[in-house]
């Protein structure tokens, strides 16, 4: 059985007027602990524009809630404009500017040292800002592994449908998972698809015979219905498509590095003849706000500035995997944090 962590995100509203999400995670016990340590240790240290930013964390003295406070990312959750139909629909320039924006901040992580591996690459984990520049969150599950090693053995842990298979059978954990479970989400990204829909269901096997009954070619009914709605760019999504199942790959080694990941993309979207480039989302990037270091004595000091009661506006959403939240109205009034 893999881990799968479920934690409740809110929308919060700081006494000084700053608006930022905060996650809250299980009371007492090992697995909130460790999930809680692991998002101080990985994104608590690690910043780059395409990573949601964590500006502090604190911990209830009595119930022993532990708090993680993020940057709020308008927008939310990928997982609603994909699973949603009552959603606006994202066209394929969008959706492909949040897999370059994802492809980057993995490979960021896995140019770290230690090396980072997320472990949990899906569409609910991907935050939106307000200029649909995606965030990768949730790193409860990830893990630091040191440069000078090939692998770790781990337990399983992620979401079923994004497992890595050598990662099923031998428990070993490498960055080439990481790669295959962002292959599965370019599937879910160009399908409209849920890989976890159903237990007879694979949505990599599902799209290679759409493909060989196509001959290789690139059909409208193979993509988001959606998408068929606002124009179909034949050729780049063939492109990205193949790059996909190359990332899906059984072995491995025939896994591109996410490097080479995002080279590729880039030459994709950089190719789109666009007829929204007025509007400069893709050559925008969002830079994180430095609101010191978080981990150490000045990240816990800067909340204990807000550690009186004080009131909270809560989006009435728990987020699978922690991840996205909403805009909701529902006051709720916070513990005393230290």
């Amino acid at each position: 059985m893999c881990l799968l962590f479920v934690a409740q995100v809110y929308k919060a509203l700081l006494p000084d007027g700053k608006v930022v999400a905060v996650k809250k995670l299980d009371g007492r016990g090992k697995r909130g602990d460790r999930e809680f340590r692991l998002e101080i240790e990985t994104i608590g240290k690690v910043k780059h524009p395409n990573l949601v930013c964590l500006l502090g964390y604190c911990r209830a003295k009595e119930s022993g809630e532990k708090l993680l406070v993020y940057e709020y990312c308008k927008n939310g959750s990928l997982n609603k404009y994909i699973r949603d139909k009552r959603n606006t629909c994202l066209d394929w320039q969008t959706r492909l500017k949040i897999a370059l924006g994802v492809a980057r901040g993995l490979a960021h992580l896995h140019n770290c040292n230690p090396r980072i591996i997320h472990r949990d690459v899906k569409a609910s984990n991907i935050l939106l800002d307000s200029n649909f520049e995606a965030k990768l969150c949730d790193f409860g599950l990830a893990r630091i592994v040191d440069s000078s090693k090939t692998h770790v053995t781990s337990l399983l842990a992620g979401t079923r449908a994004y497992i890595a298979p050598e990662y099923w059978k031998s428990l070993k954990l490498t960055v080439k998972c990481d790669v295959y479970g962002f292959g599965v989400f370019l599937l879910e990204l160009l399908t409209g698809k849920d890989p976890s829909k159903g237990k007879n269901f694979d949505l990599i096997s599902w799209v290679k015979a759409r493909l060989k009954e196509q001959q290789q070619q690139c059909s409208a009914d193979l993509f988001d219905i959606r998408l068929r709605k606002s124009g179909l760019e034949n050729y780049s999504m063939l492109k990205v498509l193949h790059l996909a199942l190359r990332c899906t790959n059984s072995s491995p080694d025939q896994r591109p590095s996410m490097d080479e990941v995002v080279e590729q993309l880039s030459s994709v979207y950089n190719s789109l003849d666009s007829d929204d480039e007025e509007n400069g989302d893709d050559k925008k990037t969002v830079t994180c706000h430095d609101h010191g270091p978080v981990g150490d004595g000045e990240g816990i000091q800067e909340l204990d500035d807000y550690s009186s009661d004080h009131t909270c506006k809560s989006s009435d959403t728990s987020a699978g995997g922690g991840g996205g939240y909403g805009s909701g109205s529902q006051e709720i009034q916070e513990r005393h944090w230290i």
